[in-house]
């Protein structure tokens, strides 16, 4: 028998399986504390986000749990990476180019009315004094 409790005659399949989820629990445990790391964001401030406890995120980075799928879905969607690139099943880490910054804004100016988005492109219009044409 097999340490998955299932029934499997040939040993080396029992192995190769085992080294497939090793390599898989690997990748995500690598892209999970990259990501963390190119946003300079803490274990618990990735744990608010999504949340988690601290710990239960933790055990993420450890290789000690993995992440369920909704919570691949949340982590992919705020890094606006695919689950196959946090699955190791893809090296590119999204298909849009666009910054995470610029995702932030829209999923922001979204919920906004219209008078705080003016509010919002004056106070980037002064921040950022010359970047916006008056037409846009």
């Amino acid at each position: 028998m097999c340490f998955f409790g299932t029934q499997i005659k040939n040993t080396l399949t029992c192995v190769f399986l085992a080294r497939i989820i090793i390599l898989n629990e690997v990748i995500i445990v690598k892209n999970l504390k990259k990501l963390r790391d190119e946003h300079n964001l803490t274990q618990q401030q990735m744990a608010d986000i999504f949340g988690l406890q601290r710990p239960t995120y933790t055990r993420y980075e450890k290789g000690e749990r993995q992440p369920d799928f909704e919570t691949l879905i949340k982590i992919s969607d705020y890094f606006n990476v695919s689950v196959d690139y946090l699955l190791g099943k893809e090296e590119k880490k999204s298909s849009t180019e666009e910054p995470i910054i610029i995702r932030r804004l829209r999923k922001g100016t979204d919920k906004m009315d219209k008078k705080q988005q003016e509010k919002m492109m004056n106070l980037l219009k002064l921040s950022f004094e010359g970047l916006f044409d008056e037409d846009d």
